[in-house]
């Protein structure tokens, strides 16, 4: 079902589809590569109902892997390339995966643990578990069926509208699903997709104006770098229809810069979670929602709503609908996070905050797991930052809020800062900045660094290699 959406209706088609600028394939090219991927795992036993594993980086060989477990009705699983040997070992044994395929190692090996499911409807098929990154615990594998996958690729584009005419860069990893489903959407509406394992941030400007890029997805983290480098800056993209962003906030003063810099392309906010791809996104040409900081309506067939919420409108967002996962692989510990409501509505907890305007569209307010707490004040990271930024406008080309333990205070709260001005102008800018916020709320020091923030390998800022820099390049008192 979903292989013949994807690529088997166009299986005789000589349509350019995929690209790693050395090497283009047609829908027919690269259906007989899957094919071949597919009797060679055949070969080894594979069947459907099994699981796979493949350590991958973006590149065609690892589409043909992804497209043959497909074909085979096999569920894969992804990890980065970047995976250590414990991580394998975890989700090997966690998942009784029947194949490893280690790109590392150039090897397809077959594992112990040769179990399939039983069967089941194909729209009920897992086509893929991803895994969390562990980082509050024990990774979870979060499970997409046929049904979900085929509702979140449709339910996508009838925002993006991506079609025939589109050229779509991804340098995100195949392994974290806003990557993976840039693969998806091109294969079903016929874009053209651009795939790069290794692109340098200075690298990536000259790429959208070489391979004429009219869809550029990308994360908040990689645009500031982007834009540090003064290089996106002086290329003309005339061709360029939309940069969407997702994985984390996208902050108003971003949005801003890219605004000034290319007029011309709309700024696409998304939000979402692997456990159920896309809750919103921002529909074309509502710049008033999105100066104001809101990441869009959500997706056509879907519900959301605030559960405990404040006197100030702010709760916790529940999504349901059949964007919602399956749940986690062995449940994990997580049984909360999925629940079924009075009416048999499969539910989400996200564990982030949000507002809901009257015309629906969400404003992302910080998460649950972003909470520090300082004289047994609650101190929510995201809205912290949205206010600083406000108030510091372009003087920050990024902004986080970190904690570090105190034993007196609890969290004592850190403002971290990517800006070219100097330090002591930065400081006094942000001494008056946090004197108009409420004493317990004022962050109590400055790092200050000119350089990118470091990121883990979902792309998303990494905090506890933010605090190994602090105690390398120290801090400054607010």
């Amino acid at each position: 079902m979903l292989y013949e959406k994807l690529l088997g209706m166009s299986a005789s088609s000589d349509r350019i589809i995929l690209t790693d600028t050395k090497e283009e394939l047609t829908y027919r090219n690269l259906d007989s590569r899957v094919r071949k991927t597919a009797e060679q795992m055949r070969s080894l036993g594979i069947e459907a109902g099994m699981r796979v594993i493949i350590r991958n980086e973006n590149t065609i060989q690892t589409v043909t892997e992804i497209l043959a477990c497909i074909y085979l009705h096999v569920c894969f699983l992804l990890l980065p390339e970047k995976a250590t040997g414990e991580q394998i070992d975890y989700v090997i044994a966690d998942s009784q995966a029947a194949l490893l395929i280690d790109h590392n190692d150039s090897d397809f090996r077959m594992l112990e643990l040769q179990k399939s499911c039983s069967a089941l409807p194909e729209e009920d098929e897992l086509i893929y578990i991803l895994y969390t990154s562990g980082s509050t615990g024990r990774p979870k594998g979060i499970m997409a069926s046929c049904r979900q996958v085929m509702f979140c690729i449709e339910a996508i584009n009838e925002r993006l509208r991506n079609g025939e005419n589109d050229r779509i860069l991804c340098v995100l990893p195949l392994a974290f699903d806003y990557g993976l489903y840039q693969l998806f959407l091109a294969l079903q509406y016929g874009a053209k997709l651009i795939l790069l394992p290794h692109a340098l941030m200075q690298q990536i400007p000259a790429l959208l104006k070489q391979e004429r890029i009219t869809a550029f997805p990308a994360m908040p983290a990689m645009l500031n770098m982007i834009l540090a480098t003064g290089l996106l800056q002086r290329v003309e993209l005339p061709g360029l229809r939309y940069i969407s962003s997702t994985g984390d906030n996208l902050q108003v003063g971003l949005i801003r810069r890219l605004h000034n810099t290319f007029p011309h392309v709309s700024i696409i906010p998304m939000y979402g979670l692997t456990e159920c791809k896309r809750v919103s996104i921002m529909p074309e040409n509502r710049w008033d929602k999105i100066w104001k900081g809101s990441c869009g309506i959500p997706l056509t067939g879907t519900e959301v709503y605030l559960d405990q919420k404040r006197e100030d409108g702010i709760g916790e967002l529940i999504v349901k609908g059949p964007n919602v996962m399956e749940g986690y692989w062995n449940s994990n510990g997580a049984e909360d996070t999925f629940f079924v409501d009075a009416e048999g509505n499969k539910c989400l907890r996200t564990g982030d905050c949000f507002r809901i305007d009257q015309e629906g569209f969400l404003y992302f307010c910080g998460r649950q797991k972003r909470i520090l707490k300082t004289y047994g004040y609650r101190i929510g990271c995201g809205e912290l930052e949205a206010c600083l930024s406000d108030q510091l406008g372009e003087l920050a080309d990024e902004l986080r809020i970190i904690g570090i333990p105190d034993e007196i205070m609890g969290d004592k709260i850190i403002v971290c800062i990517r800006s070219q001005i100097d330090t002591g102008g930065l400081l006094a800018k942000v001494k008056e900045a946090v004197e108009k916020l409420p004493p317990y709320q004022r962050p109590h020091s400055l790092y200050h660094t000119t350089n990118a923030f470091p990121l883990n390998n979902n792309g998303k800022i990494d905090d506890d290699r933010l605090r190994r820099d602090m105690k390398t390049n120290g801090l400054y008192d607010i």
